[in-house]
């Protein structure tokens, strides 16, 4: 039944359709994206600045090509010993970030099954969102990056097919998982 529903879909309106969202979406994507990359090397930088015992990785939309133009910057802080992670340099980090210029309001939020800071940039940096995590066992965004870009290059029709769907997701304000909504992931 898949399979059909497939070569129905393949080649036709609807996919000429959704490949012309995807070259849209695309297009504003590789404007904002110089911005991205280097509010990627501050983070990182940021990071390293405190410590040699950590590093941070970017996961989430941006790093599966997932990305929309509202989209944030996710990052995960991973202790480099693979020792237990501390709360207190989630606390380093947050207060080493919330004087910079380009951070117009930044939150520090513990009381969650994965604590991290939420950050808005400003104007000059595109009013990114930009939250920042831990690694810990129950952190999976790493992994989810992989199974991920694994579905999209399998199904070349899910990448214009997603990102639609997170359109409407977002427009319907059903996008957020800390408010009910679908992540991306849950998404594929």
């Amino acid at each position: 039944m898949l399979s059909s529903c497939y070569i129905t879909f393949s080649g036709g309106l609807y996919e000429k359709d959704l490949r012309n969202y995807e070259a849209y979406i695309t297009a504003i994507i590789e404007t904002r994206m110089p911005t991205a990359e280097k509010l990627v090397g501050i983070i990182k930088e940021t990071i390293h600045g405190l410590t040699d015992n950590y590093y941070c990785e970017l996961y989430g939309s941006y790093k599966t090509g997932l990305c929309l133009p509202w989209s944030d910057l996710d990052f995960v802080i991973i202790n480099k010993q693979g020792q237990p992670q501390e709360q207190l340099f989630l606390t380093r980090v947050y207060n080493a970030l919330r004087n910079k210029p380009w951070v117009t309001d930044i939150k520090l939020i513990e009381n969650t099954f994965v604590p991290l800071i939420k950050i808005k940039t400003s104007e000059e940096f595109l009013e990114f969102s930009i939250d920042i995590s831990i690694q810990a066992d129950k952190h999976q965004g790493l992994k989810c990056v992989q199974l991920v870009k694994m579905y999209l290059e399998e199904y070349k029709v899910l990448l214009p097919l997603v990102l639609a769907l997170k359109t409407l997701l977002f427009h319907a304000g059903l996008n957020n998982p800390d408010r009910g909504g679908l992540s991306s992931y849950g998404l594929m």
